[in-house]
């Protein structure tokens, strides 16, 4: 057991800070940026073009999960992924994300094409979802907004 250590922890989150700028004042929360881990993109649990994803915490009310299924809830920002690269939509989900939180999101992912059974970005995106700890819940949008090309997310 000689020369044998133990593994390094890895923090979930770190925070770096920026120089203020001279022209402007900031704040606490502007000089720092939080830099998500990496999203795993191992183990993909599969997803048509017409399945309905649908992800929720515990802590998520039946209630207010029923309401964001039915998008009762009201959406204060969207973002649509289409024609992205899966190395560009999870950049720009994370980025999209850390600009919007605790509020309710809709991220447009889109059903591939029709010869693909397994629409790419849907299911990285239905994936990277649950790795994200700012998420509470998520669920295909309704028919006007997108419909199962689309998700409703509710972040903490």
């Amino acid at each position: 057991m000689q020369g044998i250590r133990p593994l390094e922890t890895i923090p979930k989150y770190q925070v770096k800070k920026k120089k203020p700028s001279a022209h402007r004042k900031s704040s606490a929360i502007e000089d720092e940026e939080i830099n998500i881990p990496a999203l795993s993109d191992h183990y993909m649990e599969p997803v048509t073009a017409d399945d309905k994803p649908s992800y929720r915490l515990v802590t998520v009310s039946s209630k207010q999960f029923a309401q964001l299924k039915a998008g009762q809830i009201p959406i204060t920002a969207s973002l649509d992924l289409h024609g992205l690269s899966v190395v560009q939509a999870k950049k720009t989900l994370v980025d999209f994300l850390n600009k919007h939180p605790k509020k309710t999101v809709r991220i447009i992912h889109g059903k591939g094409n029709r010869y693909n059974t397994h629409p790419i970005l849907k299911n990285h995106v239905n994936h990277w979802l649950k790795q994200l700890p700012e998420v509470a819940a998520f669920h295909s949008a309704a028919t006007s907004d997108g419909g199962s090309g689309a998700l409703y997310v509710l972040l903490k």
